[in-house]
Parts: C-alpha cells; structure tokens; sequence
C-alpha cells in the first residue's frame, strides 16, 4: 500500500510539474519562437513521464525482486502483479494532475495540489472499506484501481480496474491537448 502511495506522489507531482516547469525556467517563450505545434509539446512530455513512471515502478520492483530472491521464497506471479499495480494508479494521477496544471501558471502551487488529490484519495479509499455505509467513497478514489487485496487473495488483477484506469488516463489526457492549445503561455 505504501507503494501505491509513493507512486501515486511521484505520478501527480510529475504531472502536475511537466508543463509548468517550460513556464517557469522561461523556455516555453524559446520553444514558441520555433516551429514545434503545442500537441508536439505535450506529446514528447506525456511520453517522457510515462517512460519514468514505469521505469521508476520497474526499478522498485526490481530491488523487490532481488531482495525476495535473497530472503527466500516466494510466489512469482503475485510478486509480478503486484509490481504492476503501481501503474493502474499512477497513470490517472499522473493525467489528471497534467490536466489540472494547465490551468495554473506556478508549479508551487501544483505540488500542493497534487500531494493533496493522493491523499484525499487514499482516504477516501481507507474510509471506504471501514463500513458498508460508506462503501460508496471507493467510486471517488483513484487508489481503489489498485486492488491489493484481491491480488494477494486471489493472484488476479480486476481487469475492469486496467479498464477504468486507461480511461481515466486517455480522457484527462485528451483534455489537456485541447485545454493546452487554448492556453495563454505568456
């Protein structure tokens, strides 16, 4: 679970922070002068932090990996899908943070942000597994996508939580195209 969290951090922080960094080191005025369209912009950074969030989840699972070989044993399919859960959450934050930063002119108050949507959704993830009453705060939260506890109970990953979770990523993401076109830069 803490994993989930610490890529659900890192996933929003990225996202909310790759556009706004061209704003704030000045490069963007640089990158307007040259005949690169903003869709080009935003698509070498969406594939980017892409790239570095499964390098960062394949990272940790790899030292997980090593250190499990070294302990003893263990069962490989439930390591593996439990590596990969990390991606079901961090794809949908890292858009929907993407999104949000595009109404924002300072990374500062990205971060802020960010940080807060992961753990407002954590808590309304915790919250919602307390009681039946409440069961119903798991539809707001992102890190319901990552079911841990159906993995370790029954070596599968709810193939509706992959669904739900590319969906969440290619509408906030598309969203960002047509909300960043429309953006004053300057």
């Amino acid at each position: 679970m803490y994993l989930l969290l610490v890529i659900g951090f890192y996933s929003s922080i990225l996202g909310g922070n790759i556009l706004l960094k061209e704003e704030n080191d000045k490069t963007i005025e640089y990158l307007g002068s040259l005949p690169i369209k903003r869709s080009t912009i935003i698509t070498s950074k969406v594939l980017v932090s892409i790239v570095y969030i499964v390098l960062m989840v394949f990272l940790v699972g790899l030292f997980n990996y090593i250190s499990l070989l070294l302990s003893g044993d263990f069962e490989q399919k439930q390591f593996i899908l439990l590596s990969i859960t990390p991606l079901i959450i961090g794809l949908p934050f890292f858009s929907l943070n993407l999104f949000i930063s595009t109404f924002m002119h300072k990374t500062k108050k990205t971060i802020g942000i960010s940080l807060g949507i992961v753990f407002i959704s954590y808590f309304l993830n915790i919250i919602s597994e307390l009681s039946s009453k409440v069961e119903y705060l798991k539809y707001f939260s992102i890190n319901t996508l990552g079911d841990v506890r159906n993995i370790i109970d029954d070596t599968s990953i709810n193939p509706i939580n992959i669904l739900i979770s590319l969906i969440i990523t290619i509408i906030f993401i598309s969203l960002t195209y047509i909300r960043y076109n429309k953006k004053e830069l300057v």
